[in-house]
């Protein structure tokens, strides 16, 4: 069955071959373009949460609902051990307002505590002038901030705000660095200080208002979750950053639909070979029907045709697809200049890495495939249909 399917095809060797390459031709494109979006999808997701919210966060219950100081906890030893043992990169932070001054010039402003030795963010990574927390009595400003406040390294600041228990806080800090991360609420209103140094100006007793939680790729976090007491819960970035995550689906919604309208006029052309080359040979057809060969048997030598094709055309698109997506996977495609900055201000990465996997050459090799096996059927069924006197009576 399969070999007459295959020694059909090469009757016309030139429509088999230009139907080939217009499957492969949309097998290239599907590959590359998932390929691309996937990748950056996947360096987007890293990169937007590893700036500063992480991939999932620890707070007290009703913290992420109306954020305030005074629901704030103290890390239990349990969940710090399951921490430890899930291999994530995770910090303490307390998170609050207050207003930063410099000279005559006053800005209010998110004043975040962070862990120095543990802290994960890339904003640590991202110091344009100076250098990160290194000890007591340090502070650094997103660079729309410093610039608000023409305030150089080197200068103190003073931070006022509200403690947990109700007191005023107020602290003089030495600038020692500036960072510029792309995302404006961070580089316009943010400042962190050690730890240490916001508990005292918090009056937190000890206590934090978050853990953050970063990892790379997916990671199982059960463990974490199964260890938390009843006043405490863990939020996913899916959560936090709930814009992000429409984005990514907005976005990759209209790029399905693309990819779609793509496949269904492949396969119109597709269809359109079978077609021709099913009504060529309707006498031939009718001789096997006369002969005793069933209609199920005449069908899958029809849909055996639509496969050879099919296949051709997937391995002709693949094989053109993977260097390109090897390619970019080690060199990831860079938007500079303004471009970038739209990108950054949307929290997507301005890298464009393709998503080397077998799976997305697996999962369009066989959609390709499946549709060419059911453009096979309209065909097949139209010249299996008529009768065998009308088809005797055809003359090419």
């Amino acid at each position: 069955m399969f070999k007459l399917s295959w020694k059909n095809l090469w009757r016309n060797p030139r429509r088999t071959l230009i139907t080939s390459f217009a499957v492969g031709f949309a097998v290239f494109f599907l590959v590359f373009m998932l390929s691309i979006e996937h990748g950056t999808y996947q360096y987007t997701k890293d990169y937007s949460t590893e700036i500063w919210n992480g991939k999932a966060r620890i707070f007290r219950k009703g913290y992420f609902q109306r954020e305030t100081i005074t629901k704030s906890f103290k890390l239990p030893p349990g969940v710090e051990k399951a921490l430890n043992h899930s291999r994530v990169h995770w910090c303490r932070r307390i998170e609050g307002y207050g207003l930063v001054s410099f000279k005559d010039k006053t800005y209010g402003a998110s004043i975040s505590g962070v862990e120095t030795s543990r802290e994960f963010s890339g904003i640590r990574k991202r110091m344009v002038q100076g250098r990160f927390l290194q000890g007591p009595g340090e502070a650094v400003l997103g660079w729309r901030l410093a610039k608000n406040l023409r305030i150089p390294l080197g200068e103190k600041i003073a931070l006022l705000v509200q403690g947990r228990d109700g007191s005023l806080g107020a602290e003089l800090y030495k600038v020692v660095g500036i960072f510029n991360t792309g995302v404006v609420d961070l580089d316009r209103g943010k400042t962190l200080i050690p730890l240490q140094d916001a508990d005292r100006l918090f009056s937190m007793g000890g206590e934090v208002t978050t853990v953050a939680i970063h990892y790379r790729g997916k990671k199982d976090l059960s463990p974490i979750k199964n260890s938390l007491p009843e006043n405490l819960e863990l939020i996913p970035w899916q959560r936090i950053m709930p814009e992000l995550l429409e984005m990514i689906e907005f976005d990759r919604a209209g790029a399905y639909i693309m990819y779609f309208i793509l496949l269904i006029v492949v396969i119109f052309g597709l269809l359109n070979t079978l077609y021709m080359a099913a009504f060529e040979r309707r006498k031939e057809v009718a001789v096997m029907r006369a002969i005793g060969i069933g209609k199920g048997r005449i069908l899958r030598i029809m849909m055996g045709e639509a496969l050879f094709i099919s296949v051709i055309g997937v391995l002709i698109g693949e094989a053109l697809a993977f260097p390109l997506v090897f390619y970019f996977n080690r060199n990831p495609i860079k938007i500079s200049g303004e471009m970038a900055e739209v990108y950054q201000s949307l929290n997507f990465a301005p890298v464009m890495p393709t998503l080397l996997t077998w799976k997305i050459f697996v999962g369009v090799g066989t959609l390709v495939c499946l549709f060419a096996l059911l453009a096979s059927l309209p065909p097949a069924a139209r010249v299996l249909s008529e009768s065998l006197v009308s088809q005797l009576r055809f003359e090419k």
